[in-house]
This record gives C-alpha cells, structure tokens and sequence, in this order.
C-alpha cells in the first residue's frame, strides 16, 4: 500500500470510528496538505535519483527546444508565510519581489535537473497536455465556449454531512468528494448535449486560494456554433434574472455570479493591479450583444431602474449592478447553484491564448538571489513556486482526476522508423529489444561487462559459471566472445572467388528469407576451404546479432566450428532411426525454440552420416517450424562435406546398402543447391615452393582415389589400390629393433616387397603386434629419451578404424615413455537395477563402450 492510498483510507470518515483527524479544524486542512505535499516529495526524489534516465529519455528530443522556461536558481532566501483567506489554509512562498528573473547566458548554466512530463502538474506535462488540447483542436475545430465551474460551500450536500459548528472549508475531504460528484453530473450533461452536440471537449482542474475550479473547452457543431448575437444570448447571460419570475436563480446569480465589488470602492481587492480590475470590471453598458474579432463578445448589459440593491452585506447601485454580472448559462447556473462562467469564444484568435491559459500550470511566488554560477533545478523551482490548497490535497489524495478530454490523444515522440535510444534498428523485433519490450542476453553482456571493472580473474570465471548454469543465455556466443568473431570476419578478404560466390549466396539466403534457395551442399576435397568459408559465415551472420548453429557429423569435426556440436546432440537424433525416426525434441522445449530463432543452420561433414539423420531432422523442423510445405521447415540450411571420402559405417552391410544409406540417395538432395570448391588452399598457402609441390601431389593423389581415377591392383580384387612406396611403413626386421633410432635409419634402407597388398587377408595376433610395433617406431622414433622437445607429441599422431586399435598402440607407446608412471582405475556400478550385485565386478571393468575411458588408464 502507498502512503497515497493510506491516507486515502484515513481520510473517509466511518461511524464506527471517532477520528480525531477530521475534527482539527483548521489543523485538519493543515494535516491534508502536509500528507499530499509528502507523496509529491517522494516522488520528486525519485526523479532526482534518476536524473540519467530523464535526461536521456525526454531532453533527446524537441521537447524542450520547443518550450524550455526554466529560471534558474543558485541560492534562495525564501520566508515561507501561511496564507489564509476565508479561514482556508494555503501553504505559499512568497516570490513576489521586482528581481528580474531573466534568461541565463548558457556559459553560466550548470548541473541541470529536470522534471519529466510523466510528473503531473510539473511543467512539461502541462505543456504536453496544452499540445493534447491543440491536437484536438486540429481534428475537431477551434473551442466555442469556455466554461470555469468553482465549488458553492452552501451546497446542501456538503452542509448535511457537516457536524454542528464546522464550516466547509474544515472538512475538505467532503468538499473535495461532493465537487468530484458535481463535476461528473455536469461531464454528463454537456456530454448529452446540453449546449449542444460536441465533436469534442477538454477540462482541466485549476486552483484558486479555496477550491479547485474546473475548466472546460467546449467544440461545438458548425450548426450549433454561436454566430450571431441572436446565438449568444441564447447560451449566455450577463444581466441579473427577473427576482419575481426566477427567484431560484436570482438567488444564485446575486450570489455567486456577482464581480467585486473592486475599484474606488474596494481597492484592496486582489483582483487589482496598479489601481485597475485585471478583470476589466465594471463591464461598459451594451443594448445589445456585439460580436468582436479577437476577443470575447460585448455582451448586453442593460442598465436596471435607478436605486440601492443590497445583498449579504455587499452594497450595489442597482442601475449599474449589471456591469458587475459575470456572464453565465441561466440553466447551468440553475441546476448546479455555483458559479459557472460561460463564455463564447468564437473567433479563431482567442484559441491560443485560451489554452495557454488554461495549461500555463501553477503560479509561482518564490525570492530567488541568482549567484554567478547557476544550478537549473526544476525540481526546487517547483517546489519554492508552490502552494497547495487543503481540497486540492484532497483531491489528488482521492485519486480523482484533474483533467480529460473527449479524444484519447497518445504522444508519438520524434524519431526516424526503426529508431530506439538514437539508433535506427532493420526490424522491428530489434527496435523491441532495444526498447527492453523483450528479453535477450543483452543484461547478462551488461552484468559481465561491469564485472570486469572490480572483479578478480576467479570471480569472473565463477559468475560466468552461474549465468551459463541458472541463465541459460540463448546467444552465448556472442555474450561471451564478440571480438573473436570480428577477428574471423576480417580474415574474410582471403576467400577466393569460388567462395566469395557461396557466402554471397548463403547471407543472401539469410537476409531474405522469403522465397528464393535456402538449402546449400557445399562440396570439396579436402584442403579446399570448407572449414574456412563455414567460418566465415558464421561470424558473418553471428555479427548481425543473429543465431547460427553450427552442427557436424562427429565431435572432432565439431570442435573446428566455433560453437559447433554434434548433429545427434543438438537435434536429438535417435540411435535407432528408420524410415520414419524423428528427433526427439519437444516443440516448446529451448532447443526447439533456439531452432526457430536460428536465422542459419549449417551441418559440416554431412556425407558421412546415415541419411535417415538428415531425414529424421527434415520432418521434426517441419514439425517445428509448422511448415510442412517447405524441406526443413523452411529454415536455411547449409551442408558440407566431401562425398568421396568414408561413407556411413553400417554393420555387416552389402555395398548396395552402404550406398542406399549415402546422403547423395537421399530425396532431400535434389532440394539443395550444390557449390563446388576446387582451388587446394592448403597449396596456396604453403610456406615454399617444395612444400607446395609436395601438398599439390598428395591432394591430387587423394582426389584420384576418391573419383576412382587411381590405378586398382586386379591382383587382389577391383576395389583394391597400390600404394605409393613411401607411404608404406617396411616391414623386414624384428619390431622392438625398430625403437631404436639407428637401426630404424638402417631399416629404412632395406629393400622392400614389389607388392605392399600381397600381405596375407587374415593375421595372428602376433603378426598384428608385430605390425604394431613397426608402426610405433616409425611414428615416435626414440620415445624413450628423457629430453624430448614439447612439440614432439604435437606433431606426431596415430589413425586407426578402431577403438581396440588405438588402445593397444596406446598402451605400446606408454610402455617406452620414460618416468614414473601412474594407472588409474574405474569404479564401476550398475544403477536401475534391482540388484547391483547381480553382476560381478571384474565383468564390469572388462567392459569398454564408445566414448566412456577403459577401466585402466
């Protein structure tokens, strides 16, 4: 509950309760401006604790080079005096001194604190509200009548809730809701048509010493509009009713509807300024009413007989009391029995003046002694230019309303299309998130980046743990490494032309969208740039503040693309597929709403997975997407890969199979677009020219076998190949001889067999060793020294089809490695069974599974 609510709740007497807040007189008017002047302090601090924000947010645009009045203020010696006429408390500091308060020279201003246009009464939202006015103005017409109403304490309604010996103004609770009542009755009545049919209209609640007094501007029809004299008089008066044919409303004119008197007879009358009514009262004699061109009309005032007319102690010449008469509706008065001033306005020259008045906000009486430098505080401008009225207190305690227009106007600041904070944005989802209308990882960026300024090295790595871990950012990437991405993107301009033609057709792709190819194959034999232009891509579409997901077939492959995973991890492919599999993801899971966020999803060495994956990903982003129509669900996708190298392993699979499960028999290739890169890079940047001729051969060797142009050997079969002499290891002498380094040398030299493909189809065990140790030592010559070079494992690297293979040369080459050496065991278990002893625990360490470590390492 706010403190405004609160005191809403104090303030309603109940018969339950005796409060001794509604019974203080005089300190209750006191206690209400107090507690209003309270919440509006509150707020005004809110706004000085976030000036930033203001400043950045409203004084950005033309707001204040339209309108900035500012007086600035450097040191003030106000002396706060109470000022009470007709028993009513108002709080005021006076500033009613001849100081010249005139513009400061901008050299001399200073801090500068604002009040935003939200802050209602403040400068800027009267302003703001005087443009709402204006704009209706343009849409309906110029204003006809202005209408001021001022609350009667006399009102019956407030009299009978009154104890005995109170007055009015000591219960300006009551006073505050009874006027609120009026005011509703009379919106409804004009609102009906009263005087006549409105196109449109707007009020505002301004104050004077006692009570608020709405005002209204009324738009009328053209055929309603008060033209002639004959349609003024219709509407106003100015003249004192007939006492015996109305008396009600004699009563309530002479009482209310009366100016002054002022002048000679009452020159301290506040309405007078160097000796003059501002009023211009008394008003001069007119027969008959005359329209004017920039003012109000001269209404008819008809001198009275001659005599002496009194009135609850007010004395008038009743020949001249007419001069005296403030024009009003003899209906309105009537009903509401107050003052209600009706005037015409007419004419298109009074419209401005009108509603700068009505908007010109609350008067100012403040002592201000402007030193040389110059602070332009709004806020104590607004505050030392203030004063509050006990009902007006009230009111905005009540929550009631102080304005309201017949139009819902709706402020459109000034900006370009797609402009946000200064920057203009491509669409409008990143105007949004600009605007923070959506969320994105834009606060945890922010987080991290304020982090840096006073955090340690492990304080760092530990909040970035926690934002991984609870935060689940979408673009991690790009939260978490912005500059590499930029340094991939400059390496952009060593493309060839073959690749600068696929990245213009794969960003084309992604910036439209709509129509046009989406799917791409990229094709290549090794060393002709795929990782590279895949790269290139990525940071391309990953620097436009975009997702890409980057997928490939196994980890290794994975591990070359920034941010790349496993195809099966990433899209949930099954084990198990046929031809029907699809992913398994949920559609309102992350991954599948990252999907749907992806602008591009590229698939490197596709060829080498079964084509049920591909397939299986097709239907479940169709199913996402909810774009059956399109392959993929319309997404871009890019695949890459080298056909001509391993093809989907399938056990104890014919060759007819093998090429059935290819990614080539797919259906879905027809739909992709295929780009072709030829030109080796790996030759084109080789340090020296021995290094390319030597890179330049070895890919055209490859190249060879893989279109099937190579030489087979028919010896064998068709599908076998001779190898070059010096890619085969010799085989001739015992393998431990070959660790060591000399007689590896001397074994280098021996004369090999004429056919390395004549070795025999099936091998023991120990010939499998043999061939084993051989390739040891020819791989890690002298592995056993103590002072090997760091690089010496770096360069160096074993290839074999299996698991079973690469641990048994593991476990050779470990053997010879010098130092003391360490073994580490395995715990295993079962978990989900309902007897974990079931099985005993040397089975369990016999067990080796893909991508879990062997029980002994």
């Amino acid at each position: 509950m706010s403190l405004r609510e609160y005191e809403s709740y104090v303030l309603h007497d109940r018969t339950a309760s005796n409060s001794l807040i509604l019974r203080g007189g005089r300190l209750t008017q006191q206690y209400c401006v107090d507690q209003w002047a309270k919440c509006e302090q509150e707020r005004l601090r809110f706004i000085e604790k976030n000036q930033l924000q203001y400043r950045l947010e409203t004084l950005q645009g033309l707001t204040d080079a339209l309108r900035n009045e500012s007086v600035d203020v450097h040191r003030v010696a106000a002396n706060e005096e109470v000022a009470q006429r007709g028993s009513t408390a108002a709080r005021r500091q006076s500033r009613d001194t001849g100081v010249d308060s005139a513009e400061p020279e901008a050299e001399n201003i200073g801090r500068k604190i604002i009040i935003p246009p939200t802050f209602t009464g403040g400068p800027r939202y009267m302003y703001q509200r005087f443009l709402d006015a204006m704009a209706i103005v343009r849409d309906t017409g110029a204003p006809n009548l202005f209408i001021t109403m001022t609350c009667n304490p006399n009102w019956p309604e407030i009299k009978e809730n009154l104890r005995p010996g109170e007055k009015a103004s000591d219960r300006p609770d009551i006073v505050a809701r009874v006027f609120m009542q009026k005011l509703k009755t009379l919106n409804k009545d004009l609102d009906e048509g009263l005087l006549g049919i409105l196109p449109g209209f707007t009020w505002w609640s301004t104050k004077n010493v006692v009570y608020l007094t709405p005002i209204y501007l009324l738009i009328m029809r053209p055929e309603d509009k008060p033209v002639t004299a004959e349609d003024v008089d219709r509407l106003t008066s100015a003249e004192l009713p007939d006492k015996e044919t109305h008396p009600e409303l004699y009563e309530t004119a002479i009482s209310n509807m009366l100016h002054g008197p002022c002048g000679q007879q009452n020159p301290n009358c506040p309405c007078m300024k160097n000796g003059k009514c501002s009023k211009k009262f008394p008003k001069q004699f007119a027969e008959e009413t005359i329209m004017a061109e920039d003012k109000y009309p001269t209404y008819r005032r008809r001198r009275r007989p001659e005599g002496i007319l009194s009135h609850k102690g007010k004395v008038w010449d009743n020949a001249k009391i007419n001069q005296w008469v403030v024009p009003y509706n003899p209906f309105l008065s009537q009903k509401y029995d107050c003052h209600i001033n009706v005037e015409v306005c007419a004419t298109n020259k009074a419209v401005k003046y009108i509603y700068k008045y009505v908007y010109k906000g609350s008067d100012m009486t403040t002592i201000t002694i402007e030193g040389e430098e110059i602070q332009a505080n709004e806020i104590l401008q607004y505050l030392l230019g203030r004063y509050i009225s006990p009902v007006e207190a009230c009111m905005r305690l009540f929550g009631f309303p102080t304005q309201g227009s017949s139009h819902a106007v709706v402020n459109l600041p000034i900006h370009l299309e797609g402009m946000m904070n200064g920057v203009v944005y491509d669409t409008f989802h990143d105007a949004a998130l600009a605007a923070g209308y959506l969320e994105n990882d834009q606060e945890w960026e922010e987080c991290l980046a304020e982090a840096v300024s006073f955090k340690m090295p492990s304080a760092l790595r530990q909040l970035l743990g926690i934002i991984l871990v609870y935060s689940l950012p979408d673009m991690l990437l790009l939260s978490y490494e912005p500059d590499d991405l930029e340094r991939t993107a400059t390496l952009g301009d060593q493309m060839n032309e073959n690749q600068k033609d696929i990245f213009d057709q794969v960003i084309e792709a992604v910036n439209h969208p709509v129509g046009g190819q989406k799917l791409f194959f990229v094709d290549g034999p090794g060393g002709t740039g795929k990782s590279f232009l895949l790269e290139q891509i990525l940071a391309h579409v990953r620097l436009q503040r975009k997702v890409a997901i980057a997928v490939a077939s196994s980890g290794i492959a994975a591990t070359l693309l920034t941010g790349g995973h496993t195809a099966h991890s990433t899209f949930r492919i099954p084990l198990k597929l046929s031809e029907f599999s699809t992913c398994s993801l949920s559609w309102q899971s992350q991954k599948a709403e990252l999907i749907r966020k992806a602008s591009l999803i590229i698939w490197d060495e596709a060829p080498i997975m079964h084509r049920a994956c591909s397939e299986a990903v097709d239907r479940s982003f169709r199913d996402i997407m909810k774009n059956e129509l399109e392959p993929f669900g319309g997404k871009v996708m890019v695949f890459s890969g080298d056909h001509r190298q391993i093809l989907p392993v399938l056990k104890d699979a014919t060759r007819a199979e093998t090429l059935e499960a290819c990614f080539k028999s797919s259906p879905l290739l027809r739909h992709l677009r295929q780009a072709r890169l030829t030109e080796n890079m790996r030759v084109q940047t080789a340090p020296d020219p021995a290094s390319a001729a030597e890179l330049a051969e070895f890919s055209d060797f490859l190249l060879q076998i893989g279109e099937g142009r190579y030489p087979v050997n028919s010896d064998i079969s068709e599908n076998d190949i001779c190898l070059p002499r010096d890619m085969c290891i010799v085989l001739g002498a015992r393998a431990d001889d070959r660790w060591d380094d000399e007689e590896t040398k001397e074994n280098e030299d021996m004369e090999a067999p004429p056919n390395f493909n004549l070795l025999p189809p099936t091998e023991t065990p120990p010939d499998r060793n043999a061939k084993a140790q051989c390739q040891c030592a020819y791989v890690y010559p002298g592995v056993g020294d103590d002072n090997l070079p760091d690089e010496y494992f770096v360069e160096r690297a074993n290839l074999a089809p299996t698991n079973a293979s690469v641990r048994r040369i593991n476990d050779m080459v470990s053997e010879r490695l010098s130092g003391e050496t360490k073994e580490y065991l395995s715990v295993d278990s079962l978990e989900g069974v309902a007897d974990p002893n079931m099985f005993e625990q040397e089975f369990l360490n016999s067990l080796n599974f893909s991508g879990i470590p062997p029980h002994r390492i």
